[in-house]
């Protein structure tokens, strides 16, 4: 085995075992017809997202900074009280992105150990926004981490997060909350860029 062979095989071992079994991370990207500036400020505004969730209903900002560290929303869903999401800025770069610690109240979200959703807009060659949005989980050590349940995981984040950014596309170029058909034309404007972050 030649020496470069061995380095390799040993960063390849140090990476993997750095990675927690119960890890996982969904990503996609999609296109907009607007400059970066122009997509930030739609997307700093925390309290437009029942606009174009699917499924969602109202969103209300509990905390006194409405953008920035720590600024608090909660994304009631399905017209229920009882039926919320608790997201809080944990990372803001100001006209490139944030990061939202996903929660229940006081704990993180069930059945999660650790729930991140992450908004970031890059330019592209021809000055539109690529907006890239990640969901970062990890799953307690007491959760299966079989293959199958965690790929049934990945997949149906992978729906649901290609779902928001066709709903993101469609209200961000228009204003307008997508309608089902809407969302569904959108879909293939959306790619799926895997399980790395």
């Amino acid at each position: 085995m030649t020496i470069a062979l061995r380095i390799l095989l040993c960063f390849l071992t140090l990476a993997f075992n750095s990675i927690p079994l119960n890890a996982m991370c969904v990503s996609v990207q999609f296109e907009l017809d607007l400059t970066p500036d122009q997509t930030w400020s739609v997307m700093r505004d925390l309290s437009i997202s029942d606009k174009y969730l699917p499924g969602e209903r109202q969103v209300d900002i509990l905390s006194s900074n409405k953008s920035g560290v720590g600024a608090h929303r909660r994304i009631y869903r399905n017209n229920s009280v009882d039926d919320y999401v608790d997201e809080t800025v944990v990372e803001w770069i100001e006209g490139e992105g944030f990061t939202l610690k996903l929660h229940k109240d006081e704990t993180v979200l069930p059945p999660f150990e650790r729930a991140e959703f992450k908004f970031t807009i890059r330019k592209t060659l021809s000055s539109r926004s690529l907006v890239v949005l990640q969901v970062l989980s990890e799953m307690p050590s007491s959760v299966s981490s079989s293959a199958p349940s965690k790929q049934a995981l990945i997949e149906s984040s992978q729906r649901r997060l290609v779902q928001v950014a066709a709903g993101m596309k469609h209200y961000y170029q228009t204003g307008l909350r997508p309608t089902s058909l809407e969302r569904e034309r959108l879909l293939s404007d959306v790619q799926l860029l895997g399980y790395a972050c």
